[in-house]
């Protein structure tokens, strides 16, 4: 008996974790993929989308405080990437983007990690707090838009990432 399990662990974490993260990247990179056509074709339904995901995001963020072991700290940080998303604040949008997703990746990988926690737990808060935000505020950033007076006109990039995919 201790030699099956011995050979199912053996085999869901050498072979079957690779395998799901690498099929994991295939996805995240053909969505994003994907946000960046949406995107380029119509720069305004993209916004409209990205608004109502980080709408989203802020929502979830904001049932964190329902969970007996997360901190508030987490959820103004998922409020934050929640603004990011929707460009309410485009003041050093890089550098903010860049502080919130490595906070946000650092916390949720190590929570991932060192917690007991179920796998659909994983999936929804990867999901939420992490593949999403990561994909919408990167093609944000693909694009330089004047938000706060609604006109979706394309200036030039910010980050320009199209040349590199």
């Amino acid at each position: 008996m201790e030699m099956d399990f011995d050979i199912i662990e053996f085999v869901s974490t050498w072979i079957l974790l690779p395998i799901t993260v690498i099929f994991i990247f295939a996805i995240v990179f053909a969505g994003f993929k994907s946000l960046l056509s949406i995107a380029a074709r119509n720069l305004g339904l993209f916004f409209t989308f990205s608004k109502v995901i980080g709408l989203a995001t802020i929502l979830f963020g904001l049932l964190l405080l329902s969970r007996e072991d997360m901190n508030w700290k987490i959820t103004l940080l998922e409020i934050w990437t929640g603004i990011l998303m929707m460009n309410l604040i485009p003041i050093f949008v890089l550098g903010q983007a860049a502080v919130a997703l490595s906070i946000s990746w650092f916390y949720w990988i190590h929570r991932f990690i060192t917690d007991d926690i179920m796998f659909f737990e994983i999936l929804g808060d990867s999901a939420f707090f992490l593949i999403f935000p990561t994909m919408f505020i990167l093609t944000i950033l693909n694009f330089e838009t004047r938000i706060a007076s609604f006109d979706y006109k394309f200036f030039g990039p910010r980050l320009p990432i199209t040349k590199y995919i």
